[in-house]
């Protein structure tokens, strides 16, 4: 199952950026890929936090 979570967010990143590879340095596409990967994790981490039924029922 956790492949799919890879894949979920590495697909649009790559799609975002693959008009960028002709003409973007490889090491800089790759700081903009981690970047981005940083960013949906925290905004998942976030999202997931907030939706988090507490134990009380509240």
């Amino acid at each position: 199952m956790g492949w799919w979570i890879v894949a979920a967010y590495i697909s649009p990143i790559l799609l975002l950026t693959e008009p960028l590879r002709g003409f973007v340095p490889n090491d800089m596409l790759a700081v903009g890929y981690f970047t981005c990967l940083l960013v949906l994790t925290i905004a998942a981490a976030r999202f997931v936090r907030l939706n988090r039924i507490e134990p009380n029922g509240n």
